[in-house]
C-alpha cells in the first residue's frame, strides 16, 4: 500500500477520531472543574492585565521566528500571515497539518523547486525538534535538582520508563543527528547553525514569557511550580500527532493542581484562562486567515488547500 493509499483510507477516519479525542478531553478536563469546584474558578481567574499582554507576547515569538527562518533558509520573504495560520493549525487541529498547509502555501508562492521546500520546512523541523528537546531535558534536570523531585516522581507515577526511554533516546539521537547533519540537513552548516541558534533562543524566550505571564497571575506561587508545569508542558509538546496539545496540557494541570504547593482553585483558574486564550487566539487566527483568503482573487494555479484546513489527512492533490 502506497502512502497515497493509506493516507486516503484514513481520511474519513481522521474527523471522527480528532472529534472523539477532543469529547474525551473536554469531558475529563469538566469532570475535574466539577471537583475543584466551577464557581471558585471562575471567580479566580487571572485579573490583571499583564497576564494577557505577556500571553500575547508569547502567541508572537514563533511566527516572528520562523519568518526569519524561513527568509533564512529560502532567501524569499515570507508572509506572515501564512505562518500565523500554520501555528495555529498545528496546535488547533493536528500536529503537523501546519506544515503541510506551509509547504502548499510556499509552493504557489515562492515558486522554488518542490525538493528545496520539503527539505527547508524539514530541515526548521529536525533543528527545531533538537532544540525542544534539549530544553525538555535541560528542564527535566533542573526539577529533578530543585528539591521536589518528589512531586514529580508523584505526578509521573506509572510513566518513570516512558520517560527515562525518552531520555536514552533524546541523549543518543541529539549528537547522532549533529554528527550527520550534513546528510539529514539540506542547508550549509553555518545555516544550519544559524537556524538551530534562532529555534533555541525562540524556546528560551517563549518558557520565559509562560512563567512570567503565570507568576504575575498568581505571585505567591514558589518558581518551582512553574518549573514543574513548564517541564509537563515540554514533555507534552515532544509528543506527535496529537490533536490539540493544549487541552491535554490542561487536563494533566488540573490532574496535578493539588501536588503544586499552591490553592488548587486559583492555579485551575490559571490554567483554565491560558487554555481559553489558546483556543480563542487559534481559532481567531484561522478565522482571519481565512477570511483574508476569501477576500483574494482566487488564482487558478494556486492549490486548493480547503479540504486540508477541514481534513488534515485528506487527499489533497498539490498539482498547480
Amino acid at each position: 500500500m502506497t502512502l497515497e493509499q493509506l493516507r486516503t483510507r484514513l481520511a474519513p477516519w481522521s474527523r471522527p477520531l480528532q472529534i472523539l479525542w477532543l469529547v474525551l478531553v473536554c469531558g475529563f478536563v469538566g469532570w475535574k472543574l466539577y471537583q475543584i469546584g466551577w464557581r471558585e474558578v471562575l471567580r479566580d481567574l487571572p485579573a490583571t492585565p499583564w497576564f494577557y499582554i505577556l500571553y500575547l507576547a508569547g502567541f508572537m515569538v514563533l511566527p516572528l521566528s520562523e519568518q526569519r527562518i524561513f527568509r533564512l533558509i529560502w532567501d524569499r520573504p515570507i508572509a506572515l500571515v501564512a505562518l500565523l495560520r500554520k501555528r495555529a493549525l498545528n496546535n488547533s487541529v493536528l500536529g503537523y497539518s501546519g506544515d503541510v498547509y506551509f509547504y502548499l502555501w510556499a509552493r504557489t508562492r515562492l515558486k522554488l523547486p518542490d525538493r528545496q521546500l520539503v527539505s527547508g520546512i524539514k530541515d526548521s523541523s529536525v533543528l527545531s525538534g533538537i532544540a525542544g528537546t534539549m530544553a525538555t531535558l535541560s528542564l527535566v534536570a533542573a526539577f529533578a535538582a530543585s528539591g521536589r523531585a518528589g512531586v514529580f516522581g508523584t505526578v509521573m507515577h506509572g510513566y518513570e520508563r516512558a520517560l527515562l526511554g525518552f531520555g536514552i533516546v533524546a541523549a543518543l539521537a541529539i549528537p547522532l543527528a549533529w554528527r550527520f547533519r550534513r546528510v539529514i540537513l539540506g542547508v550549509s552548516g553555518g545555516r544550519a547553525s544559524a537556524v538551530f541558534g534562532i529555534h533555541a533562543g525562540r524556546v528560551l524566550l517563549v518558557m520565559l514569557l509562560q512563567a512570567l505571564q503565570w507568576s504575575v497571575a498568581l505571585p505567591e506561587a514558589p518558581l518551582t511550580t512553574w518549573l514543574l508545569f513548564l517541564t509537563l508542558q515540554a514533555l507534552i509538546g515532544q509528543l506527535p500527532l496529537l490533536p490539540n496539545r493544549e487541552l491535554l496540557f490542561l487536563a494533566v494541570s488540573l490532574e496535578v493542581s493539588r501536588e503544586a504547593g499552591v490553592a488548587a482553585t486559583a492555579l485551575s483558574a490559571l490554567m483554565v484562562a491560558s487554555a481559553l486564550l489558546k483556543q480563542v487566539s487559534n481559532l481567531a487566527t484561522l478565522a482571519l486567515t481565512s477570511a483574508m483568503r476569501a477576500g483574494t482573487a482566487p488564482d487558478p494555479k494556486r492549490t486548493d488547500v480547503a479540504e486540508l484546513e477541514d481534513n488534515p489527512l485528506a487527499s489533497v492533490d498539490p498539482t498547480p
